[in-house]
């Protein structure tokens, strides 16, 4: 009997060193190794999505960049046969010399041909390029290639107009990087570059150089060969014999990350444009994924981890209660460890789940967001893009615990209301349709009555049908509906495309009036009250077409093209050029805010003091109510005044005119804003300049009238003490040919 009790209580005994054992082998073997595979998974699973949305991407900018291609040579092609025919008109009417003619009309960039059987002038050869479906004729002309158009006339001879292939492709390739840039500004880690390569063949040293790089001390680098990271890869001669095959491929190297300025591990995608040999380059670091897998992988320990305290727990029960009935409680712990183990593996299936969910779908709304929208677009005939109207305004006020609230709602109603509801940005939702939808569509997301407590939601709506480019297009049209006050929808149609077109087209021109410097100053006189000249007012004015034009045909362009600051610098600098032409008599240059907080226009502005020394200059500063510029503008004036230069309040009057900070400027005259002298006999409008004199007397500030216009407002004026006067009554604005 002894003998069997002892047995009976040896059996858990021995149970519990076989458990323990057991368990030691399991832990050691088994979920070790599970754990190690199914981080492998998580690491291989988020790396593999990061790429396939990351090529894509790439592959959307590089159709976008032909589209750029394509559609500058078309434009490009239409705006010389139409100047082609306009010449020739020009010619029929003139009736010259047919070869002198157009030798009269050939630019630097451009020139003109004649075929004849008798002559071909001048000596050129011809050929074609294929640029997408579009087939252009090429002339060769001393060794540089130009895009030609020609005209038949009624004799067999050949009339041509050729323009310079190389100004064509700068102009691509600066529309090119305009368009990264745009894209860059919603990414301020996973930028985009270009760089070109310019030797196939190159088997050590230089092969290209950077074109563009958001890091401007990057632009213009060479692209080495021999260039190893700092692990000693040299991945360059990687991507670089890889592109030669393939379109696009990923390489992995070590590279600076620009926010911890820490050497880190980088997937970068090069992708190749065949065409101008452009390569694209995009990636991201290990880093910005990391946080995702880190948290799945401490998921997996967490799970890993339970088991290992309950396994432990049920051995120790088992143990304890196996000196009773050793056998059942046995068998029950073993079923209780298979049970555990499925749970296991039950929780991975959901961690990987968990994964696609963070990946694909947005956490505050539980929507699917930009990246499933991209996987889904294909599914698609057209796309409806929302945003909210003035979403950042009611965070500022409202606080962003309101903003999420804003956008649950909206959410809850989008989803109730239609199918396919994507949340793409932090104010912005999307919706697929699988038909083509019209303006009524439109109409009825704009007119939801949606609110939020008090608080009204507005929306703008933009949508598109356009296959194969829905989410581009969808996108233009909702800037534009952004831009309608009234309707607040728009829909990408022909009408859009050709307004696009007209745009770019437009842009091309500016281009060239800024490649060819045809910007021209024009001066108008001001007077003193005995109607003497005492100064010129420097007026910008564009040539364009054989016309002289205000720049008020172009400015909303040049602004929305940010031109601006280049036309600003050329007129300044065409201004300085004629100053001695004036002798002693003043010039004043008219300056905005933009002008001043440009450095490389202030820079150009300081050069040109200091070069000529010249102080026989007023420069005209528009008023502005922004506190933050007012620093800024009264540094520049502390800076010029020092040189001599004198200093003059433009449109003083308009809206806004803060006295006290006038007072701190100190200008040597206030420009009366035109509105107030062309309703001067309002007796309102005639107190206030009364007052602006009084005042300016007071502080021993000159006065000047603008936009005199006839001798009954001049008198006016005179009896209250303006001191000088400016408008057509006394002269119109002139260039500088008929002043001197």
């Amino acid at each position: 009997m002894k003998k069997l009790i002892k047995q009976i209580f040896i059996i858990p005994i021995l149970f519990m060193i076989f458990g323990l054992i057991a368990f030691s082998i399991f832990y050691a073997f088994f979920i070790e190794d599970l754990t190690k595979k199914e981080f492998k998974k998580v690491n291989d699973a988020v790396l593999k999505n990061e790429k396939t949305i990351l090529e894509k991407n790439m592959k959307s900018i590089l159709d976008a960049v032909n589209g750029i291609r394509l559609s500058s040579y078309k434009i490009t092609h239409n705006v010389l046969k139409e100047l082609l025919n306009t010449v020739y008109k020009d010619y029929l009417n003139n009736k010259k010399d047919l070869k002198k003619f157009l030798q009269m009309h050939q630019t630097k960039n451009m020139f003109f041909y004649i075929v004849s059987k008798n002559l071909v002038y001048p000596d050129i050869s011809e050929s074609f390029i294929q640029i997408g479906k579009n087939r252009y004729l090429v002339v060769n002309y001393k060794n540089r290639k130009y895009l030609a158009v020609e005209k038949r006339l009624s004799d067999g001879t050949i009339l041509g107009l050729a323009y310079k292939l190389e100004i064509i492709k700068n102009m691509i390739k600066n529309e090119i990087i305009e368009f990264i840039k745009t894209i860059n500004k919603s990414n301020k880690l996973n930028n985009i570059a270009i760089a070109e390569i310019t030797d196939w063949f190159a088997e050590k040293g230089t092969f290209g150089k950077v074109i563009y790089h958001p890091i401007k001390s990057f632009i213009g680098k060479e692209l080495d060969l021999n260039q190893p990271d700092v692990k000693g890869k040299y991945y360059t001669k990687e991507y670089f014999n890889c592109l030669k095959r393939k379109e696009g491929c990923f390489v992995t190297y070590y590279f600076k990350n620009p926010i911890t300025h820490i050497d880190e591990p980088k997937i970068t995608y090069f992708a190749i444009y065949r065409p101008y040999n452009y390569m694209f380059v995009k990636g991201f670091y290990y880093s910005q994924i990391i946080k995702d897998i880190e948290s799945i992988q401490e998921d997996i320990i967490n799970d890993v981890s339970e088991l290992l305290i309950v396994t432990l727990i049920l051995l120790v029960v088992f143990v304890l209660i196996s000196f009773i009935v050793s056998y059942i409680i046995s068998k029950k712990i073993m079923q209780q460890t298979i049970k555990q183990y499925e749970k296991l593996k039950n929780n991975y299936e959901k961690s990987q789940k968990e994964l696609m969910k963070r990946v694909y779908y947005d956490k505050l709304s539980g929507l699917p967001n930009r990246n499933k929208l991209i996987e889904d677009i294909d599914r698609y005939k057209s796309l409806c893009l929302i945003d909210i109207d003035d979403f950042s305004d009611l965070n500022d006020i409202f606080g962003f615990e309101i903003g999420d609230k804003i956008l649950i709602l909206i959410s809850e109603v989008l989803s109730k209301k239609y199918k396919n509801v994507y949340r793409i940005g932090s104010d912005e939702f999307a919706i697929g349709f699988e038909y083509n939808i019209v303006e009524e569509d439109l109409r009825e997301i704009v007119h939801l009555d949606i609110k939020y407590n008090d608080i009204k939601i507005n929306f703008s709506v933009g949508a598109s049908s356009m296959k194969g480019k829905l989410l581009e297009t969808a996108e233009t049209a909702l800037k534009l509906a952004y831009k309608d006050k009234v309707l607040k929808y728009k829909i990408y149609d022909e009408k859009i495309q050709q307004s696009q077109k007209e745009r770019l087209q437009k842009l091309q021109q500016l281009l060239t009036i800024l490649e060819n410097e045809d910007i021209v100053p024009y001066f108008q006189c001001v007077v003193n009250n005995k109607q003497q000249v005492v100064k010129y007012e420097a007026l910008m004015r564009i040539r364009y077409d054989g016309k002289i034009l205000s720049p008020a045909h172009f400015m909303d362009l040049i602004k929305e093209f940010k031109l601006y600051n280049y036309f600003s610098r050329i007129m300044i600098k065409k201004v300085f050029e004629n100053l001695d032409k004036f002798k002693n008599i003043p010039v004043s240059i008219n300056l905005s805010y933009v002008d001043i907080a440009n450095e490389e226009t202030k820079k150009l502005i300081y050069d040109l003091l200091d070069k000529d020394g010249n102080t026989n200059v007023v420069f005209e500063i528009l008023e502005t109510e922004n506190i933050e510029q007012f620093d800024k503008v009264i540094d520049f004036i502390f800076h010029v005044k020092r040189k001599g230069i004198k200093i003059a309040i433009d449109d003083f009057g308009s809206g806004y005119s803060n006295l006290v900070n006038i007072l701190y400027l100190k200008p040597d005259y206030l420009k009366i804003d035109a509105s107030l002298i062309k309703n001067i006999d309002n007796i309102m409008y005639f107190e206030i300049i009364k007052f602006i004199v009084i005042f300016a007397k007071k502080f021993n500030i000159k006065t000047i009238a603008e936009y005199v216009s006839d001798e009954e407002k001049f008198l006016i004026l005179q009896k209250l003490g303006i001191d000088e006067f400016q408008g057509f009554y006394f002269c119109e604005p002139r260039p500088i040919e008929e002043l001197i």
